[in-house]
């Protein structure tokens, strides 16, 4: 974890979470089956949130999004309930550098094993290298984060270079 600060912080948020119970909808659930492009976790997670009040969702998996964005009409309860609702990986380094600064957060990343692993991030390695300033890494995220836009929770939070109108 880091250090003992961290440590804390990071036992209180999972203390603060919530185990996603059982999908109660099997109809919706047998929905997903049709659908390639969602991998069956992603399936659950998706179903068990539409049962829920004021989810969110916190994924990597933006293709499964996408897939879902594809698939609204066929899952309209799963994809409103999706609205404003997910923070992605690419977001989530938004909110960091907003709150944080890009110094700091672009500091931490290229030290960070998603960079330096012998299969590092593929957002990450097209988003920053040690020359890489604060306008191309915001850009990057970005380009990313549009094409899962009416997902995305926090907007008010986000750069106004989202398409958020």
């Amino acid at each position: 974890c880091g250090n003992e600060e961290t440590l804390i912080r990071l036992t209180a948020f999972i203390n603060s979470t919530k185990i996603v119970s059982e999908v109660q909808d099997k109809a919706l659930l047998a929905k997903f089956d049709d659908i390639d492009g969602i991998d069956s976790g992603e399936k659950l997670l998706f179903a068990a949130i539409a049962e829920l009040a004021d989810p969110l969702l916190i994924t990597g998996d933006r293709k499964a999004l996408r897939t879902l964005l594809e698939n609204k009409d066929h899952l309209p309860t799963v994809f409103s309930a999706l609205q404003n609702s997910v923070v992605t990986f690419e977001t989530a380094l938004l909110l960091a550098m907003r709150k944080l600064g890009f110094a700091i957060v672009k500091s931490k990343l290229l030290g960070s094993p998603l960079l330096t692993s012998s299969k590092p991030d593929g957002v990450l390695r097209l988003a920053i290298k040690s020359e890489t300033g604060e306008d191309h890494f915001v850009e990057c995220l970005c380009s990313f984060s549009n094409e899962v836009l009416p997902f995305l929770a926090y907007k008010s939070d986000l750069p106004s270079r989202l398409n958020l109108s």
